[in-house]
């Protein structure tokens, strides 16, 4: 009886270990909408800007690691994050990696995290400014 116990308890840790494992391991995977962010318009400061209701600005990154960014009823100059298109990332807990196809730099954009939680991710593209998304 006590072998059947600690059995079923190492089946039942190992079942739920495995569907932990599942969540992508950088937590940042899937489709994130923009929500508002401070606009950079001088070297040291930025404007707030929200975006409306009836616009969306989307951002997914993919477990393969590619990058996306859409817009549903605005484009990047109106509303946007990068405003470059589809491209790759990658990820090292503290910024994200973004190469997209309007970048002139062979290099990758880092893009510092500020804070990520499982429903906000809040991100630093410039030296001033910060973008907030809430997961969809």
């Amino acid at each position: 009886m006590k072998k059947l116990i600690i059995i079923s308890a190492v089946l039942l840790f190992a079942l739920t270990g495995c569907k932990k494992e599942e969540v992508s391991e950088d937590g940042i995977t899937g489709k994130w909408k923009l929500e508002d962010y401070c606009k950079p318009d001088g070297e040291n400061s930025c404007q707030e800007v929200t975006v409306p209701k009836s616009k969306s600005v989307v951002i997914e990154f993919s477990r393969s690691g590619k990058f996306n960014e859409t817009y549903d009823n605005t484009i990047p100059v109106e509303y946007g994050f990068m405003g470059c298109g589809p491209g790759t990332f990658t990820y090292d807990g503290e910024a994200v990696y973004l190469q997209t196809m309007c970048m002139s730099s062979t290099y990758p954009k880092k893009v510092a995290i500020l804070k990520h939680t499982k429903k906000e991710l809040i991100l630093k593209p410039f030296n001033t400014g910060e973008y907030r998304f809430k997961r969809l």
